[in-house]
């Protein structure tokens, strides 16, 4: 009877391992719309900016590479100049002016959630990408 149990219960662990190496993705380039967008609210009742970014949430996993195109939404002449900004480990400040778009690249070594920002807009205008480890 411990023989049989033994036997399944490596055949359990083993059923696992062989799982996860085929699910196990190796490094590899996500690449990531992202659009300045903005909330509707009243500027009387809310002195805020009101500026954000769509998605604000990008998540990859330790070891990839990330292509962000980020696209300015608003129309040149009167739109508003936004920026990319992280600080360290994926230090980037990236300007983009109305209807303009730059693709920014990179690659992720260290897990944890890193802040994005527009340094033209804060507080409203940030986002975080988690770093899977």
């Amino acid at each position: 009877m411990v023989t049989v149990i033994l036997s399944v219960a490596a055949g359990l662990f083993a059923g696992y391992g062989i799982g996860y190496a085929f699910q196990y993705q190796g490094p590899t380039t996500r690449e990531y719309f992202l659009f300045n967008s903005s909330v509707d609210l009243n500027e009387s009742l809310y002195p805020y900016i009101h500026d954000t970014f769509f998605p604000d949430h990008l998540t990859a996993n330790r070891g990839d590479t990330i292509t962000i195109h980020y696209i300015n939404t608003e129309s040149p002449p009167q739109g508003d100049k936004h920026s990319f900004t992280m600080s360290s480990p994926y230090s980037t400040n990236i300007n983009v002016n109305p209807g303009g778009n730059a693709n920014i690249t990179f690659t992720v070594n260290l897990p944890g959630v890193f802040r994005y920002w527009c340094v033209y807009h804060e507080p409203t205008m940030r986002g975080y990408l988690t770093v899977l480890g």
